[in-house]
């Protein structure tokens, strides 16, 4: 194969980057809720088994508690889900100044900062992550519901977050949107802070 030949072969995508599965969300409740005619049998279930779910991440949540500051905790424990249906105003990535050891390995110690607003507009959350690893995000052209117009593609409601993790010294924070869009980030620590906003 020449040299030309070989720039129009097609690069596979990396295995990696795909994330997983969540491990406590079931679309089926919100494909329940969603399809004609109303099925109230099948929504009922469903809503068993998002209660299930919910349960079993709160019990695994409960695990992480030596590695959160009392208020985070207390935030990510909140049977409530202070987080759901909320918007997210921002996103931030970047690298500060100086290092941190990292896998045996010197890195920039970079920095996440997620800041969402609640459904209410009364809530305004910052999470802060340190000891970034590793950041995926991805924003699929498909949508979920046909009600997103391609000149009208936004990221849209939070759907489902889940917090696990990710060996002995590492947790992820996965995010799931209305619209499909995926953020993972694995870290070694965050904080969330929790105002309410002046209007």
């Amino acid at each position: 194969m020449s040299v030309d030949e070989r720039r129009f072969v097609p690069l596979q995508p990396n295995p990696a980057a795909i994330p997983d599965p969540f491990r406590f969300y079931d679309p089926e409740l919100q494909n329940a809720s969603n399809v004609e005619p109303f099925n109230e049998a099948r929504y009922r279930a469903a809503q068993a088994k998002a209660n299930r779910l919910h349960a079993s991440y709160l019990k695994q949540i409960h695990s992480l508690r030596p590695r959160l500051a009392p208020k985070t905790y207390a935030r990510f424990a909140d049977c409530r889900q202070p987080l759901f249906d909320s918007n997210l105003l921002e996103f931030t990535i970047g690298d500060a100044i100086g290092k941190s050891l990292i896998r045996g390995r010197w890195r920039p110690k970079t920095s996440v900062e997620a800041k969402f607003l609640s459904f209410d507009f009364k809530i305004a959350h910052n999470l802060s992550y340190r000891g970034v690893d590793a950041l995926q995000f991805d924003v699929p052209a498909e949508r979920w519901f046909d009600s997103f117009e391609p000149e009208n593609r936004d990221i849209s409601s939070l759907l489902h977050d889940e917090l696990l993790p990710a060996g002995r010294n590492f947790m992820k924070h996965r995010f799931l949107f209305v619209s499909g869009a995926t953020i993972s980030i694995t870290f070694r620590q965050v904080i969330w802070v929790a105002k309410r906003t002046k209007h």
